[in-house]
């Protein structure tokens, strides 16, 4: 079995039960803490760069797959080393970078909430896309009736949403912003959370490809999709003028 790490300390002494529960206690704490931080940083300073956001997560993942490659390699383990195609993670970064991108553009017009929602429910779009890229893919009956449930609470959100919205449009302590921003800037916002699902969706379809198909270790893939990602979201920074905030 390979040896499983979390902040340098092994888990392969616990039963694989335990370690899965461990991982995932510590995943979802470690969402929360990104959670936080980053509707601080969009919803209470109101940073108005949200994609030097973009690219300073680019380059913070890249730097601590670095750093995790140097502590975990294997001796002889090259850290740039790569077995899935160039091309598989060039569409990894820039699906990232899309995906990333418009939804923290969503948060103009949306609150933090929605956009949470909206990222949640990927798995959607992930099964449409799956079914159609990657070959002899298939899910369960019991797949499908999850994600209409998972679509028709998302339908249900967005409109209560919507309605408490127009109920409170004027008023400068809504829900969603401080400006009374109309109906249809929301709708805008919404259909910008949706293109950054799409996004992450796809990116989310690539890996798999990248680890079912070329056999690519999770390091690996974290490292190169976030090193090409800070070069392809460069040329965006200096297009929006957003490259020294």
């Amino acid at each position: 079995n390979e040896e499983v790490y979390l902040f340098g300390v092994r888990l392969t002494g616990f039963s694989p039960r335990n370690r899965f529960l461990i991982v995932s206690v510590a995943e979802v704490a470690a969402f929360c803490a990104y959670a936080v931080f980053q509707e601080k940083i969009f919803s209470v300073e109101k940073f108005g760069f949200p994609w030097f956001i973009v690219w300073l997560q680019f380059l913070a993942y890249s730097t601590f797959a670095m750093i995790q490659y140097y502590f975990t390699a294997a001796p002889g383990e090259r850290i740039f080393a790569r077995k899935a195609s160039l091309l598989t993670y060039i569409g990894i970064s820039s699906s990232l970078m899309i995906g990333r991108g418009l939804s923290s553009l969503s948060l103009e017009y949306i609150d933090y909430s929605s956009k949470v929602i909206f990222e949640s429910s990927k798995i959607l779009p992930v099964m449409i896309i799956s079914l159609i890229t990657i070959k002899g893919k298939s899910y369960s009956a019991s797949q499908y009736l999850f994600s209409v449930i998972m679509a028709l609470g998302l339908y249900l959100f967005s409109q209560a949403n919507l309605a408490v919205k127009e109920h409170h449009k004027i008023s400068r302590t809504n829900l969603y912003s401080d400006s009374g921003n109309s109906t249809l800037e929301f709708l805008f916002g919404v259909l910008l959370a949706v293109g950054g699902m799409c996004g992450l969706a796809f990116k989310s379809t690539l890996q798999e490809k990248a680890f079912h198909v070329f056999h690519a270790k999770e390091k690996e893939v974290q490292l190169w999709g976030n090193l090409l990602g800070v070069i392809t979201t460069f040329p965006v920074l200096i297009y929006t003028n957003q490259l020294i905030p």
